[in-house]
């Protein structure tokens, strides 16, 4: 029988609370990432949590159904507040067949082209990605308010049957 140590080291974390008051606890890696919260080594870098609020990230689920074969639709993620810099954390697409998807980020109307990614639909070998920025800031945006979104355009390459997409948006804001 063998047995093995783990070794886990306590940090001690300054969060701001829902009331405004500066919070500073003990913590270890596992607690935060059971919270969903980012450790030093995580999104944040190695500085940690500064830059990472304690409640992210915002999961934004949406779906295109019967999306015809060749067509194309825009899937956007709820809207980045006013002041806030929205940060991609990852970006999960899924889709009944064969697909393209263009990762984008849209503000003023303008949308900056992220990344392109293809899936082979579920019977194929990848019917899943998650996707994730190369690091924290490269998909990131500051909110206006209006129309501030992380978005996905995805086009159906299946030539005859109609597509069901699914891509779920996760983000972090953070103050500007």
């Amino acid at each position: 029988m063998s047995m093995d140590t783990i070794t886990q080291i306590v940090l001690t974390e300054t969060f701001t609370n829902g009331a405004g008051a500066t919070v500073s606890a003990p913590v270890t890696a596992t607690s935060l990432i059971a919270q969903g919260i980012a450790g030093p080594v995580g999104p944040a870098g190695p500085a940690g949590g500064e830059d990472v609020s304690p409640i992210f990230p915002i999961v934004d689920a949406k779906t295109a159904s019967n999306l015809a074969a060749g067509a194309s639709v825009h899937l956007d993620s709820v809207i980045v507040a006013l002041f806030k810099i929205g940060k991609v954390q990852q970006i999960t697409l899924s889709s009944s067949v064969a697909c393209k998807w263009e990762v984008k980020k849209r503000t003023g109307g303008v949308d900056t082209a992220l990344d392109t990614i293809f899936t082979s639909g579920f019977t194929g070998s990848s019917p899943t990605h998650e996707w994730e920025p190369p690091h924290r800031d490269y998909a990131s945006l500051v909110g206006n308010g209006v129309d501030s979104v992380f978005r996905v355009t995805v086009t159906s390459l299946d030539g005859r049957n109609a597509a069901n997409a699914y891509t779920t948006f996760m983000f972090d804001e953070v103050d500007a």
